[in-house]
């Protein structure tokens, strides 16, 4: 009877949903919706949907997106025509410069379109997916397993005809589960590949770490390496790691690795990575004040620039490297150089209410993305970190990450509790340094090692001798270790 008819690809064209606008001013803005401002000439690109209040982009900012509960939306910003799906029938995978990968929610068909939604290749396997990525020119996907728990298989699937070879186990972890495995971008000539290890503490809290594997997109794995925390970012030139690590509970550090010899370079102690400079030469980093800082590949870390004060309130605002003009920065509305000078500011009408969410890049230094949305009560508020940001040459000083180091050499109290008015144990000098005591036997339940009572913010701290106790944070007198 011959083969049976292939199934008709559920991605349909759907007119009038996504509407543009081109206005010649960001004063002209009119209200909530989702606006490309092209800071050459001035104009605005704005879209707006009358199904769905949120609107957004692609990652490649190639396409607007919305979603309601039974179908998706994407209309392509060039030729404004717009497609639509039932993510509950259809999962959108992957995509590059000029194809999708999707697959059936409830079957193992997967299928790869041109831009334009035509299939132009179909094939089957009998498995969950998690992850995928194209390779470089398309000729074959990347595929992880998206079975729960994770096996960690991972899979290469030939585009033109649809045979996969498995890349054989996971590495094994000497301590902890496989918790997940990331595809790390951008991509290459290299298949860059983090599974994740989550190691369980007494305390019940979990510690991560990252096993990398580099593959070529034949499958030939090229190195392996474990690195510190969970990974995060590579580099645009594609030499370094940059990844984010919990330190014992009391904060983050960004550490910078080597890729292709998995030694760390350096960490930022009390920040954590946000994006890398387009030319590769530094990190801007986040800590808990909310406040950014940048560090360079020598380790040289400083505060980074910050733009006038906005009339509008904007909700997650973020200091954002240009993806391809090194040295220049987008903070809200104000686009600045390293120094803090204000190249250009983005002039909008005084909206009644508006609500700015986290002002972007666009598709290159030379467009900004602004989301406008009706006001949803307060932003995120930010608190005094207890421990300034340090830069830390290996070998890092763990898991004594702490000094007490008092300017007037005076020492510090180790109490039994956590006010200034409890028994001191003993008082610590100057050089005295501090290890993050087991969570698991404190006093009080603690998901952080620090605590706030008294107006201050206390560590629950070992020393080298093994007492246990609470030391304030907020004197100034604890530092990170060198």
């Amino acid at each position: 009877d011959g083969p049976p008819e292939p199934r008709e690809f559920p991605v349909s064209p759907a007119p009038d949903v996504l509407q543009r606008q081109i206005y010649h001013s960001t004063r002209e803005i009119p209200g909530p919706g989702l606006y490309l401002v092209d800071l050459t000439t001035g104009e605005v690109e704005a879209w707006q949907s009358e199904k769905q209040t949120y609107v957004d982009l692609s990652d490649d900012r190639r396409w607007v997106v919305t979603q309601g509960e039974s179908q998706v939306y994407w209309a392509n910003r060039e030729t404004g025509k717009t497609y639509t799906w039932n993510p509950q029938e259809l999962r959108l995978l992957a995509s590059d410069a000029n194809r999708f990968l999707f697959t059936e929610v409830r079957t193992g068909r997967f299928y790869v379109t041109d831009e334009s939604f035509q299939v132009v290749q179909r094939f089957t396997l009998d498995m969950p997916v998690g992850k995928a990525q194209f390779a470089p020119g398309g000729g074959s996907i990347a595929l992880t397993s998206g079975a729960w728990p994770t096996d960690g298989k991972l899979y290469l699937v030939d585009t033109e005809t649809g045979a996969s070879r498995d890349l054989g186990p996971p590495p094994t972890a000497a301590n902890g589960q496989l918790a997940g495995v990331e595809l790390l971008g951008p991509i290459t000539d290299e298949l860059v590949v983090s599974y994740v290890i989550g190691e369980v503490e007494p305390s019940g809290l979990t510690r991560e770490s990252s096993i990398i594997r580099r593959y070529s997109w034949n499958g030939e794995v090229l190195g392996e390496f474990t690195a510190a925390g969970r990974a995060a970012h590579i580099s645009p030139d594609r030499r370094l790691l940059a990844s984010a690590q919990n330190l014992h509970h009391l904060d983050e550090a960004a550490v910078v690795t080597d890729l292709s010899t998995g030694q760390p370079l350096f960490r930022v102690t009390g920040t954590a990575p946000a994006a890398w400079m387009a030319d590769s030469r530094g990190l801007v980093l986040e800590s808990r004040l909310l406040t950014p800082y940048l560090v360079s590949l020598d380790g040289d870390l400083r505060d980074g620039p910050t733009p006038p004060r906005s009339t509008h309130f904007i909700f997650l605002d973020r200091l954002r490297p240009s993806p391809d003009e090194p040295g220049q920065f987008l903070y809200g509305l104000t686009v600045m150089n390293e120094s803090g000078q204000v190249l250009q500011r983005i002039d909008l009408p005084d909206g009644d209410g508006w609500l700015i969410r986290d002002p972007d890049w666009g598709a290159d230094g030379r467009e900004v993305v602004i989301r406008i949305t009706p006001p949803s009560g307060k932003g995120l508020l930010g608190f005094e970190a207890p421990l300034h940001p340090a830069v830390q040459k290996p070998p890092f000083p763990d898991p004594y990450l702490l000094l007490v180091q008092d300017p007037q050499g005076e020492c510090l109290n180790l109490r039994e509790s956590y006010s200034r008015s409890s028994r001191v144990i003993r008082c610590l000098p100057t050089g005295t340094r501090l290890a993050v005591a087991d969570l698991f036997q404190a006093p009080v339940k603690l998901n952080e090692a620090f605590y706030y009572a008294d107006d201050q913010f206390w560590l629950w701290a070992r020393t080298e001798q093994g007492e246990t106790g609470w030391v304030s944070l907020s004197t100034g007198s604890v530092v990170w270790g060198k």
